[in-house]
């Protein structure tokens, strides 16, 4: 295979943010290993060859390292990397695209945390998002500026709700704090605070499910305890109004 220079360039800038290293020798050697490809690979065959082109020039590859490069990166074929380099939209919000799970509490006083796969893609030029509850399917719009990534939710019996994510300048995080507001099943306002988790796995295979934040504390990892510890109190992470009855004075009493 025979891939323009730029492309090439794009790769490494990708791998090395994904390993949070820079693009120097050891580095790259580094994350070669990590990938499964000899430890002189990404260095000597690529960065080297690279060097000093006009972005149109070409060099020879195999198809199969290209192809394992692209799978760490979460790419299936090299025309959908092609794709994402090409596109008009800026390299952070691009950034964004790839399965996730969303995390927010159930608004009653027990605790349990509801965790909901979430696919971020981008479709002609905009980043859209699919997201699977226990029984309701959600699509919508993803946006990034000023320091926040902003999300509107809907399913198709009109239920919908307003994420918005602190990301900064950031490229690729792995992990997202935000808030968010909407309608219950009963369509009644709520409001609270929500966590996105990205996860190196297909987003078929993600499945919806409710946690007991207690017991997440008490046996689960590193970062399930943190989890549960974050969204373990009701004050702090969900917000209803009062019943409105009346629509005046007295609905605040």
């Amino acid at each position: 295979m025979k891939i323009e220079a730029k492309y090439l360039s794009a790769m490494l800038d990708q791998l090395v943010r994904k390993y949070r290293t820079v693009k120097e020798k050891k580095a790259l050697e580094n994350i070669a290993e990590e990938i499964g490809l000899t430890r002189e690979y990404l260095y000597k065959k690529i960065y080297n060859p690279i060097s000093g082109k006009d972005d149109d020039e070409l060099v020879g590859l195999r198809d199969a390292h290209v192809e394992l490069i692209l799978k760490n990166l979460g790419f299936e074929t090299f025309q959908s990397f092609k794709d994402f380099v090409d596109s008009p939209l800026s390299e952070q919000i691009r950034s964004l695209a790839g399965a996730y799970y969303l995390y927010v509490r159930r608004n009653t006083k027990e605790g349990a945390l509801l965790r909901s796969p979430m696919l971020l893609f981008e479709n002609n030029n905009q980043m859209m998002l699919t997201l699977h509850g226990s029984q309701t399917r959600y699509s919508g719009q993803v946006s990034c500026a000023h320091g926040v990534v902003s999300m509107n939710i809907q399913s198709e019996e009109g239920k919908f709700f307003h994420h918005i994510y602190q990301i900064g300048k950031v490229i690729r995080p792995h992990l997202l704090q935000g808030v968010f507001s909407g309608v219950t099943s009963t369509f009644e306002p709520i409001a609270g605070r929500a966590v996105l988790r990205r996860v190196d796995e297909k987003f078929e295979n993600l499945s919806p499910a409710a946690l007991d934040v207690e017991k997440l504390i008490s046996e689960g990892t590193r970062s399930e305890k943190l989890l549960g510890a974050y969204f373990r109190h009701y004050p702090e992470n969900n917000l209803r109004l009062k019943r409105s009855t009346s629509f005046d004075w007295s609905d605040l009493e």
